[in-house]
C-alpha cells in the first residue's frame, strides 16, 4: 500500500527541527533536547521533486498560533547538518531530508519581513522553512515545492523544552499557484547579486543571503539588443515607494561578476544578464541628478536604478536593453528583514506590445466608465491584444486565451474572449474590499503599461443588446422587452446585469454560479421605472447570481402601477451606485 496523498498530524509544542532523522539517544548540544522524545514529527507522505505541497495548520503552542508571536524572535542554531533558522517564536516550521545527509546549506535563513509573505517557497534540503498557518497575511495559500532528492518531511514549532500545546497540520499535494512572470512581485528581501545563481549560493558580501529564498525576480519578457523597455513599479518597502527613501543611501556590493550599485535605500533596481558571464563592469551610483536620467543604458551585469519608472518630473524613463542580454532580474535595495514588495511591469517598445486605452476599462454591462466591482465583467479596449479573435471554450474560464493574459494587482483574470482591440474579463472576486488595482494586458510576455482601475463594492450595469435596449425579458411571455414591446402592471421582468457586488454562496472567480442553489446579493438591490418623469420603485423578487453564468447577475422585478403609459426608463441601484438606464414600453 502506497503512502497517502494527504496526511494530518499533531505536532506537540516541545519538538525541535534539528533532531530530524536523528537516531534514538541523540542529544542536541544547542537545545539540550534529545531524540526521540523531542524529535520533530515525520509526515508519512510520498514526495516527488518539484511537487507543490499545500500545508495548513491550526491550534496553539504557549497560547500562540502557528504564525508565531509578533515581536518575539527565536532561532534554531545549525546542528546535525541542518541550517540555522530564525523566525517568530512558536511559529511552525518544516524541513525536507534525503535518505543520505548532504553538506549543510551554506547559510541560515531568517524569515523576517517579506520572507514570511512569499507565496511560493522553494526550500533546500536540510534548510528549515517557515510554514506558519500556511497562508500569507492577505489570505493567499502558500505552496511549498519539494526539492530534488527529498524523501521525508518533518515538522516542529520554534518553541522550547517547556512549551505546551500543539498544532494540527494537514499536508496535501496541490497545484503550484501561478506566479506571474510579467508583471512580477519583487520581494523586499531580494538581492540583485544573486541573479542567475544556482540554489544554495550565498551572497557573502550582501547579508549572507542564500538562493533561492533571497534571489531577485526573473522577468519573462522578450529581449532584443537596443530595444527600449518601459518599466513601471508600484507598492512599497517599509513604507517607501520604489524611488527609495530620500536622504538615505544604500548599496549592493559587487559579487559574482555583478557590479556594485549605490542608490537610495529600498529603491527598485534591475540587472541584465547574458547566457555567458562577462567580466565585471564599472560600478554605478544613482544619486543626485543621475536618479532622473530619462534614458538609461546599462551594461550587462551592471545594476541600474529603476525606481517608479518615472522621473521626479513625471517623465517616463527608457531602459535600453544591452546587446547579448537574455534575462532581466529585479530586486529592492535593502536588508533581508524588510517588509513589503513592489509590483513591477516591463513593457517593451514595439508594434506588437499591447496598449490599453487610458479610459479603456469599462463595465461590460452597459459599457459605463468609472468604477468596477469584484466579480463583474469588464471590457478592455486598446490595441495589439491578440493576433485573432478567440473565445473561451471551457469552464472554469481560462486565464489565458492564445498568448493573451490580463492581470489586476498580480491576480490573473478569467477571460471570456480576446481580439486585437478588445478583451472581456472577469474582475477577480479576490479584489473585493480593495479600492484600486493596476490592470495589465500581456501578450506573449510583452506587457502593456499598467492602467489604474478604481474598484467599488458595487458598480451595477444592465447588459445591452443595442443602444438603450437592455437584456430584459418578460418572464410570462419569454419575449425581449424594449421601447416597442410593451409590459403591463404586474408583469415580472428578468433583468440581466453585472456588478451588483458580493453574493451569498460559494461562487468563485471564473466559475459558473450554482444552477441548483440561489446566490442572492449580500446587499439589497433596487429596481426603478420612470415614466413621464415619475419614478416608481419596483418590487424585487430576487437579485443575485444568474444561475449557471459567470459574472452575470439576475434581477427579477415586478412592473409597478406607473399610472401612465409610454416609454419608461428602467434602472438598478445598490450600495449608492446606479446602473445605466434601458427603455421599455409600458401599457395600461
Amino acid at each position: 500500500m502506497g503512502l497517502a496523498a494527504q496526511v494530518t498530524v499533531v505536532v506537540p509544542g516541545n519538538r525541535v527541527i534539528t533532531l530530524a532523522g536523528q537516531p534514538a539517544g541523540t542529544q542536541s548540544a544547542a537545545s539540550g533536547r534529545s531524540a526521540p522524545a523531542d524529535s520533530p514529527i515525520a509526515v508519512g507522505m510520498a514526495l516527488t521533486a518539484g511537487q507543490a505541497l499545500e500545508i495548513t495548520a491550526t491550534g496553539a503552542v504557549d497560547g500562540t498560533g502557528p504564525d508565531g508571536s509578533a515581536g518575539c524572535r527565536a532561532t534554531y542554531t545549525a546542528e546535525f547538518s541542518v541550517a540555522r533558522v530564525t523566525t517568530l517564536c512558536r511559529a511552525l516550521v518544516g524541513m525536507f531530508l534525503a535518505d543520505t545527509r548532504r553538506p549543510q546549506p551554506g547559510a541560515g535563513v531568517e524569515y523576517g519581513g517579506d520572507a514570511r509573505e512569499i507565496p511560493v517557497q522553494r526550500p533546500l534540503l536540510q534548510q528549515p522553512f517557515l510554514i506558519g498557518s500556511g497562508t500569507t497575511a492577505t489570505g493567499v495559500k502558500k505552496a511549498f515545492v519539494v526539492p530534488a532528492g527529498a524523501t521525508r518531511l518533518y515538522l516542529s514549532p520554534v518553541g522550547n523544552a517547556r512549551s505546551v500545546g500543539e498544532f494540527t497540520v494537514t499536508v496535501r499535494s496541490g497545484a503550484e499557484p501561478e506566479t506571474p512572470s510579467n508583471p512580477v512581485r519583487v520581494s523586499a528581501v531580494s538581492g540583485i547579486t544573486l541573479a542567475g545563481q544556482p540554489a544554495g549560493t550565498v551572497a557573502q558580501a550582501n547579508d549572507a543571503r542564500i538562493a533561492p529564498l533571497y534571489s531577485p525576480v526573473l522577468v519573462n519578457t522578450p529581449l532584443t539588443g537596443g530595444q527600449v523597455l518601459r518599466i513601471v513599479a508600484t507598492g512599497n518597502v517599509e513604507g517607501t515607494g520604489p524611488d527609495g527613501a530620500e536622504g538615505c543611501t544604500d548599496r549592493f556590493s559587487a559579487e559574482f561578476g555583478i557590479a556594485r550599485v549605490d542608490t537610495r535605500c529600498r529603491a527598485l533596481v534591475g540587472v541584465f544578464l547574458a547566457d555567458t558571464a562577462r567580466s565585471q563592469p564599472p560600478n554605478l551610483t544613482f544619486t543626485g541628478a543621475t536618479r532622473n536620467t530619462v534614458r538609461v543604458e546599462p551594461l550587462l551585469q551592471q545594476p541600474f536604478l529603476i525606481g517608479s519608472g518615472y522621473t521626479d518630473g513625471g517623465e517616463l524613463k527608457q531602459f535600453v536593453t544591452p546587446v547579448g542580454a537574455t534575462r532581466l532580474y529585479l530586486a529592492a535595495v535593502g536588508r533581508a528583514t524588510l517588509d513589503g514588495h513592489f509590483t513591477v511591469t516591463v513593457s517593451p517598445s514595439g508594434g506588437t506590445t499591447p496598449v490599453v486605452e487610458r479610459t479603456g476599462v469599462l463595465r461590460a454591462a452597459g459599457f459605463g466608465g468609472g468604477t468596477v466591482a469584484a466579480g463583474s465583467i469588464v471590457s478592455i479596449f486598446g490595441s495589439n491584444f491578440a493576433a485573432a479573435t478567440e473565445t473561451a471554450g471551457s469552464v472554469p474560464l481560462p486565464v489565458r486565451i492564445g498568448q493573451t493574459r490580463v492581470y489586476l494587482n498580480l491576480l490573473a483574470a478569467p477571460l471570456y474572449f480576446t481580439s486585437s482591440g478588445q478583451v472581456n474579463a472577469q474582475i477577480p472576486w479576490e479584489l473585493a474590499g480593495e479600492t484600486s488595482a493596476q490592470l495589465v494586458v500581456v501578450r506573449n510576455g510583452a506587457a502593456s503599461l499598467p492602467v489604474p482601475v478604481d474598484l467599488a463594492p458595487a458598480s451595477p450595469g444592465i447588459f445591452l443588446i443595442r443602444e438603450n435596449t437592455g437584456v430584459v425579458v418578460n418572464a410570462v411571455t419569454g419575449q425581449l422587452v424594449d421601447a416597442q414591446s410593451g409590459v403591463r402592471t404586474g408583469d415580472t421582468l428578468v433583468i440581466y446585469a453585472s456588478g451588483l457586488g458580493p453574493v451569498t454562496g460559494a461562487t468563485g472567480t471564473g466559475v459558473p454560479a450554482s444552477s441548483t442553489e440561489l446566490e442572492p446579493t449580500q446587499q439589497p438591490v433596487e429596481a426603478t421605472l420612470t415614466v413621464g418623469g415619475q419614478e416608481t420603485r419596483m418590487t424585487v423578487l430576487f437579485a443575485g447570481s444568474a444561475p449557471g453564468f459567470i459574472g452575470v447577475n439576475q434581477v427579477n422585478a415586478v412592473v409597478p402601477d406607473t399610472r401612465a403609459a409610454g416609454v419608461g426608463v428602467l434602472k438598478l441601484r445598490t450600495r449608492g451606485a446606479e446602473s445605466n438606464g434601458v427603455r421599455i414600453a409600458v401599457e395600461q
